[in-house]
């Protein structure tokens, strides 16, 4: 687990001993966030607390743009890259958009979930052998969900 993950899930329990809501949480991140407005860490809290408190089109806007503000904070964190990337794929639903965010989020050393990321919205973009490439990696060999992905590529759930 990488020091940002680690930071991450310390404020998070911090966070659960106080309050059980995704919004008592936020309001908890956004005075973190007045003290230390520069935290990368913080603004991705920010993000996926923001997902979860109410979901609608503007909070998911600044959930969107507390990824974008961690990237500029911290460009080398594969986490916030990550984040973005998911967040486009599965809330804004554009895997040409998810694609970058997912390869810069591995060219920054993240790990199992960007390659199945970036082979999910590949397949979905119809590519689906690029998509078989990246499910052919080491590191998803014994995955269930590159399993799941690649039955589905072959049973011609994406075409090319």
């Amino acid at each position: 687990m990488s020091t940002e993950d680690k930071d991450a899930q310390s404020i998070l329990s911090r966070l659960a001993s106080r309050t059980d809501n995704p919004a008592g949480m936020l309001a908890e991140v956004e005075t973190l966030l007045q003290r230390s407005p520069d935290s990368a860490v913080l603004w991705r809290l920010r993000g996926h607390l923001l997902q979860l408190s109410t979901g609608d089109s503007r909070t998911l806007a600044s959930a969107r743009e507390s990824y974008e503000r961690a990237i500029a904070l911290d460009p080398s964190s594969a986490n916030a890259h990550l984040s973005l990337a998911e967040f486009i794929d599965g809330v804004e639903d554009d895997p040409a958009a998810a694609e970058a965010h997912f390869r810069n989020a591995l060219l920054r050393g993240a790990g199992t979930d960007a390659k199945l990321g970036l082979a999910r919205v590949l397949a979905q973009l119809g590519r689906t052998t690029e998509a078989l490439q990246e499910l052919s990696s080491p590191q998803l060999a014994a995955n269930e969900d590159a399993a799941e992905l690649r039955d589905e590529i072959h049973a011609g759930l994406y075409q090319e």
